[in-house]
């Protein structure tokens, strides 16, 4: 894609090696040796399966040790239309935000980058990843924007804030210690930020997370519509009421591995995670309490002689 002369020495050196071993006679070599080598016009179609095959790779030394990959087959979960759509989401979300960002919050965009407003690639990044629940395979997966411009893991590798996507863990503990029911009530209502310990010194909980100054607060409603409706305040309460040892414990269950803070600001998200161990613990809720087994990307790994090196489903 970049350098025509060493892709041309590449090049002669697989014909030699043909040579070598009978598939070229030595005359068809030379008028192939003859032909002019040239760089493709890289169109960032080629960018994105850099980060799989760099994955799919790792995985596969996991399985069989990095002294058995030559001669191999590997057969992925990867699904391709799915893939793209996940890309085509990621810019489209990144843009959107890029293009609506206001004079309070400033950030270098891609655009900058490409017309060199800034030198480094530091615009704003996302990361997607898709996992079959029943199973763990990943079919699914987006790392950034464009991986020659940024080769950083975001699936498994960064970990961020979970928000109130962490929420259901906090409810699930509440159902499972039979704490509340979706039915029974819970309050919301504004409550004090020092209580959530999430880092104002005043103010209530409101100016954190989905809910704002608009917020309307409902008073008495059901656990399942707090849910539902993401009320950060109910759901604060609600982590009381279960405790944060409760809550902890379920999240490390469900899959989620870095250690969580000893806050009440752990139930609204203020816990790091990666994306991948986020989605994976979600397969406890389409798994009726049971997680996906292991993600992973590797369906299938043959020799040449088709001889079966591992299977998924074994």
């Amino acid at each position: 894609f970049k350098n025509p002369k060493a892709a041309g020495l590449a090049r002669n050196r697989v014909l030699g090696r043909m040579v070598d071993e009978g598939f070229l006679s030595r005359g068809e070599a030379d008028v192939l040796l003859k032909k002019e080598t040239n760089a493709v016009k890289n169109d960032g179609r080629n960018n994105q399966p850099r980060y799989l095959l760099a994955k799919v790779k790792e995985e596969a030394i996991r399985i069989l040790g990095k002294d058995h990959l030559e001669g191999i087959e590997i057969q992925t979960s990867i699904n391709p239309v799915i893939q793209r759509a996940g890309e085509t989401a990621i810019s489209r979300q990144v843009e959107q935000i890029e293009e609506t960002e206001t004079a309070e919050f400033t950030h270098p965009t891609r655009a900058d980058f490409h017309s060199g407003k800034v030198n480094a690639p530091d615009y704003l990044q996302g990361s997607a990843v898709v996992i079959e629940n029943e199973t763990g395979r990943i079919i699914c997966a987006v790392a950034s924007r464009d991986m020659q411009e940024s080769e950083y893991d975001r699936v498994s590798l960064s970990l961020r804030p979970a928000g109130t996507a962490f929420a259901p863990f906090v409810y699930a503990a509440a159902f499972e210690s039979e704490v509340i029911t979706p039915a029974g009530p819970l309050f919301d209502a504004p409550i004090d930020n020092r209580e959530v310990m999430l880092g104002g010194e005043e103010g209530v909980l409101g100016e954190w997370g989905a809910e704002g100054e608009a917020n309307q607060y409902l008073g008495k409603i059901p656990a399942g519509t707090a849910l539902i409706d993401g009320k950060n305040a109910a759901t604060v309460r609600l982590g009381f009421q279960v405790g944060l040892d409760a809550v902890k414990d379920v999240a490390y269950r469900s899959g989620i591995y870095s250690e969580l803070p000893e806050y009440p600001s752990t139930f609204l998200g203020a816990g790091e995670v990666s994306l991948l161990a986020l989605t994976h613990a979600y397969t406890i809720f389409p798994g009726s309490g049971i997680r996906a087994g292991k993600t992973g990307m590797i369906d299938r790994i043959v020799n040449r002689s088709g001889k079966i090196l591992y299977s998924r489903e074994s």
